[in-house]
Formats: structure tokens, C-alpha cells, sequence
């Protein structure tokens, strides 16, 4: 178990942080629950069979934190980092039938200390980054009969977002747009 180990690197002055290499000889999930805590611990590599991966990386004790909750507690097994932001937006209306709204909005993480657990990083920037939007909604007969919206929002990536998600095409901001039209009687 894992107090037997750190007691034994212990007894030769050794941390998790000077281990160079970890090898499990066969996967079992007592195993890698200690491999997972001495890799949270600073251990560098951990080397194992290519079948034996799949139960490291997601087992109940795996390498990768869950995000899911707990099947006896029921509970989450991390802490959210907490987003907050600070926006501004106003609407216009153009006339009776047609509005036009905008938000711009800073999105940051409150901690990234579980982000940091979760990842394995040592540092993630807390910026997620700016998000900008704008609708239009158009209500044809003046009532909410009729309601057609389009909407665009664009997401200008902070060093917290772009540390988190890889950007193979290397895009500068992220694009949604949106079009529904509501009809009730």
C-alpha cells in the first residue's frame, strides 16, 4: 500500500519527486492507485503494459482524476474551479418588432487548483478569456406569437483556456452561431 512505500523511500531519503522511473509488472487496481498518488506526488514516468493502460489511466484508482461522483458517496470527487466573470450588455430596440442585444463579457476561474490535480500541470493561468455576442430578434406581428432569433458569440481564448485545450488549427477565437424560430398558439 501506499504508506509502505513512502515509509520504505522514506527509509532511504527519497521522495515521490526523486523517483525517475515507476514500473508495474501487471495492472491491478491496488497498483495503480499508488502509481496515481506518486505520480500526483512529482514521480516522473510510469511505465506498464499497453493492455494494462485503459485500468491506469481510468480505473477507480486510475492515473486521471474523475470527474464523475462517487458511486457509494454520491458525491464529486473534485472541486470546481469556479467561474466568474464580469460583463456588460444592453438592448436595443429598433422598433416594436425587431431588437438587437450585445454582451461583452471577461470569463476567468476562480482556482485552478483542481484544474492543476486533474491535469497534472504544475500552473494554469486563470483567464479563460473574452466572450462577445450579439442577437437579433425579430417578432413579426409585435407579440411573442412569432419570435425568430439569430445569434452569433465569439470567444477570444485567455492563457488559462488555450493551456487547457489544444488548438490544432491554431484559431485565434471560437465561433458559434445560432438561429431558431419559436412559434406558439
Amino acid at each position: 500500500d501506499l504508506k509502505r512505500i513512502l515509509a520504505a523511500l522514506k527509509a532511504v531519503s527519497l521522495e515521490p519527486k526523486d523517483l525517475a522511473l515507476v514500473l508495474l509488472t501487471h495492472g491491478h487496481s491496488n497498483h495503480v492507485g499508488c502509481v496515481a498518488e506518486l505520480k500526483r506526488r512529482g514521480a516522473s514516468l510510469i511505465a506498464l503494459h499497453a493492455g494494462d493502460a485503459p485500468l491506469a489511466r481510468s480505473g477507480r484508482n486510475g492515473i486521471l482524476n474523475s470527474l464523475r461522483s462517487s458511486k457509494e458517496e454520491g458525491q464529486s470527487n473534485f472541486n470546481n474551479p469556479g467561474t466568474v466573470f464580469i460583463g456588460a450588455g444592453a438592448d436595443f430596440d429598433l422598433t416594436p418588432e425587431f431588437r438587437v442585444s450585445t454582451n461583452f463579457n471577461h470569463l476567468w476561474f476562480e482556482n485552478t487548483s483542481s484544474l492543476q490535480a486533474l491535469r497534472m500541470e504544475g500552473s494554469i493561468p486563470k483567464d479563460i478569456g473574452f466572450d462577445l455576442s450579439v442577437a437579433t430578434i425579430w417578432r413579426p406581428k409585435a407579440t411573442q406569437n412569432i419570435v425568430g432569433r439569430l445569434s452569433a458569440a465569439v470567444l477570444l481564448p485567455g492563457k488559462g483556456f488555450k493551456d487547457l485545450f489544444d488548438n490544432k488549427k491554431k484559431n485565434d477565437a471560437y465561433v458559434s452561431i445560432l438561429a431558431n424560430v419559436i412559434v406558439s398558439f
